[in-house]
């Protein structure tokens, strides 16, 4: 496993449905493309989605990098609530936000194809983490979601 994981065949998926249904949009214009809301609006949500996704990226992108050539499993930070924090930047938030600087409704499939690719793909990544840490990286898994945050029920007194 190479320090960037599964990456690089992520965004190659993402980017790939990205012109896809890019040239479709372009083609059908008035099948795909968001008219309902102003392109203001859109223009406003896809800068704060684009932008909250960077700050994820950037936040985690350094520290894999030297926990990856130290071999440390690396739980503090972003990586306290969301296990691949990289990868969730990509198809939660900078995905749907280019989409809709497009205004393509059709071209958020990309983020729901990054998703399942995620799914498929991440096993590989898993495995690996699970050999290189053992019982201390299932036990960050059960604590931590993949992209999304563990949502942790309330204790009561």
């Amino acid at each position: 496993m190479s320090r960037v994981g599964i990456g690089v065949k992520l965004l190659a998926t993402i980017a790939t449905t990205f012109l896809l249904t890019g040239i479709l949009t372009y083609l059908q214009p008035d099948i795909f493309c968001i008219n309902f809301v102003s392109a203001n609006t859109l223009r406003i949500v896809a800068i704060t989605l684009i932008a909250v996704g960077l700050v994820i990226k950037f936040s985690s992108s350094r520290v894999p990098s030297s926990a990856f050539k130290n071999k440390e499993l690396v739980t503090t930070g972003i990586f306290s609530y969301i296990r691949h924090p990289m990868y969730s930047s990509w198809i939660l938030f900078i995905t749907p936000g280019i989409a809709l600087l497009f205004r393509s409704w059709l071209m958020i499939a990309a983020s729901l194809v990054g998703y399942l690719s995620f799914k498929h793909l991440i096993k590989e990544e898993e495995e690996y983490l699970t050999l290189m840490f053992g019982q201390t990286y299932l036990d960050y898994c059960s604590r931590v979601g993949e992209i999304f945050p563990k949502v942790r029920p309330s204790k009561e007194p």
